[in-house]
């Protein structure tokens, strides 16, 4: 599982309209990453893929999430993500 999916899995489950799904059944209902694919949460620019560079676009389903608590989640579990 890639370090883009942990922080969108994390993002899912720590909500509280989403408190009781499981992450394998976020897995099946929502596609998680794709390049140029508007489905995804975690979508990747042709650009950004061809130049093999870094690229993040958060894509929220709904807006009653609060802005600094998802930024701050994905920063920590993407750029200061440290394995156990």
């Amino acid at each position: 599982m890639s370090i883009s999916s942990l922080a969108t899995l994390r993002l899912l489950t720590s909500t509280p309209s989403n408190s009781c799904v499981s992450a394998a059944t976020i897995f099946q209902i929502y596609n998680l990453y794709g390049v140029e694919n508007r489905a995804a949460f975690i979508r990747v620019g042709r650009d950004a893929e061809k130049e093999v560079k870094d690229y993040f676009e958060d894509m929220r389903p709904t807006s009653n999430m609060d802005l600094y608590v998802v930024t701050s989640m994905i920063t920590e579990t993407t750029l200061l993500w440290k394995q156990n």
